[in-house]
């Protein structure tokens, strides 16, 4: 059963990782605006290796308040999905195609091959 004290937990969480997201945001951007989606896709990159961090550590096979908080709180304030998939029909609405297939297929690779690398690395240090 959630408590309250796990729903606060996840509330701050979330909105520290939102406000990490917005920090890689603005120094991929410098402040401006780029075609291609640095700031999403290096936020989405590091969600991933915290959350293959969290498996491999085996708090994200327990039932404790801690995974809960880090892997819906944090780490779903810091990746974003939603902005990865407006962010791709931005550039194909502005004919960008090519930059549209690479942000699909690095995103994709680079969230699955560092998912894969934290679990790794946490199941040889928490071992």
């Amino acid at each position: 059963m959630t408590t309250i004290w796990q729903l606060i937990g996840i509330a701050l969480a979330g909105g520290l990782g939102s406000l990490c997201r917005y920090g890689i945001y603005q120094v991929c951007t410098l402040g401006g605006t780029t075609v291609f989606a640095w700031g999403t896709l290096l936020a989405n990159t590091l969600g991933c290796f915290f959350a293959g961090v969290l498996i491999g550590s085996g708090l994200a096979e327990s039932s404790t308040p801690l995974r809960v908080i880090l892997g819906i709180g944090f780490l779903g304030g810091l990746t974003t999905f939603s902005t990865f998939s407006i962010e791709t029909l931005n550039l194909l609405r502005h004919s960008h195609w090519g930059l549209a297939l690479v942000n699909v297929g690095l995103n994709l690779i680079c969230g699955i091959g560092m998912a894969a690398i934290g679990l790794l690395l946490a199941k040889r240090f928490f071992s």
